[in-house]
C-alpha cells in the first residue's frame, strides 16, 4: 500500500472513495485478521515524535495501525510542502458515517466506547432509530483503569463487527494497541470526538468549512478550549518546513 512519511507517520496516499472501500472490504473479510486504523491529524503526529519513552511507544502503537489516513488540512498542507502525494483528508467523520451505513445495510453490530454517559446513551438511541438495519451497543468513556476488564468483557459478548473507540488521542490508540488481538473485531477505529457529534451535544462544522479546509477554524471558534490544541498545527508546519529545507526525513 503506498504511504508518505510524515515526521516518521506513514499516511496511506489512498484517496477517499478507495480508502473507505478498502475499509468496506476488511469489514466483509471479517476473519481474515483484526484491522487497526488511525485517523492522525497534526497533534497526533507531533504527539509520536518526540525523544520520550511516553512519545516513542504512542508511536509504536501508530505505526502498529493497518491503515493511517489525514484527518487534518494540516497533514495535506505538509504533504505539499514536502512534494507529496495526498490529496484529500479521509477524516474519522466521514469514515464513521459511511461504515455505520455500511453496517446498517449488511446488519452489522458496531460498538461506541467513549464520550460522557448521557452522550454515548443519545448517540446510540439515535442510531438505533436512524440505522434499523444494524445492531448498536455502548459504553461511556468515563472508566477507570479497574473498569476496563469490564467493558473488554461487554465489548467481547457483543461481538461486534465494527469498533469506534473515542476517548481521544492517546487514550482509544492504546487502547485498541492493547486490546486488539483479545477483541479480535474485524475492525477498530479511533474516532475522537465523534460520539458527542453523533448524539447532538457537538456540532460539526458546515460543509462548506469542511471542504474549504477551515473545519479546524470552526471548532475553535464553537470550542474556545482548543486553542492550545490548535496552537501545534502552526509547530507541526514549521517542522515539516524545516525538514524540507534540511532534505531528510525525520
Amino acid at each position: 500500500m503506498n504511504h508518505q512519511l510524515i515526521k516518521g507517520i506513514p499516511f496511506s496516499t489512498l484517496e477517499y472513495a478507495k480508502a473507505i472501500s478498502l475499509l468496506k472490504g476488511w469489514l466483509h473479510e471479517q476473519q481474515e485478521k483484526p484491522r487497526f486504523v488511525v485517523t492522525a491529524n497534526p497533534e497526533i503526529v507531533m504527539s509520536a515524535k518526540e525523544n520520550t519513552d511516553k512519545s516513542k511507544q504512542f508511536k509504536k502503537m501508530l505505526l502498529s495501525a493497518d491503515l493511517i489516513t489525514a484527518d487534518g488540512i494540516g497533514v495535506i498542507i505538509g504533504s505539499k510542502i514536502l512534494k507529496g502525494n495526498l490529496k484529500e483528508r479521509v477524516t474519522g467523520a466521514d469514515i464513521t458515517h459511511d461504515l455505520i451505513n455500511y453496517c446498517n445495510d449488511n446488519e452489522y453490530r458496531v460498538f461506541l466506547f467513549g464520550a460522557a454517559p448521557e452522550s454515548n446513551k443519545k448517540a446510540l438511541e439515535k442510531l438505533n432509530e436512524q440505522f434499523p438495519g444494524a445492531k448498536f451497543k455502548g459504553q461511556h468513556g468515563f472508566v477507570n483503569g479497574e473498569e476496563i476488564e469490564e467493558v473488554i468483557m461487554k465489548i467481547k459478548q457483543f461481538k461486534p463487527h465494527l469498533l469506534l473507540v473515542g476517548l481521544g488521542s492517546p487514550k482509544q490508540e492504546e487502547f485498541i494497541y492493547e486490546n486488539i488481538q483479545t477483541l479480535n473485531i474485524p475492525l477498530s477505529i479511533g474516532i475522537g470526538g465523534m460520539i458527542d457529534i453523533i448524539s447532538g451535544t457537538i456540532k460539526r462544522a458546515p460543509k462548506i468549512m469542511r471542504d474549504t479546509g477551515t473545519e479546524w477554524l470552526y471548532r475553535l471558534l464553537s470550542q474556545p478550549k482548543r486553542l492550545k490544541r490548535q496552537l501545534v498545527l502552526p509547530k507541526f508546519l514549521l517542522s515539516v518546513m524545516v525538514e524540507r529545507m534540511k532534505g531528510t526525513p525525520s
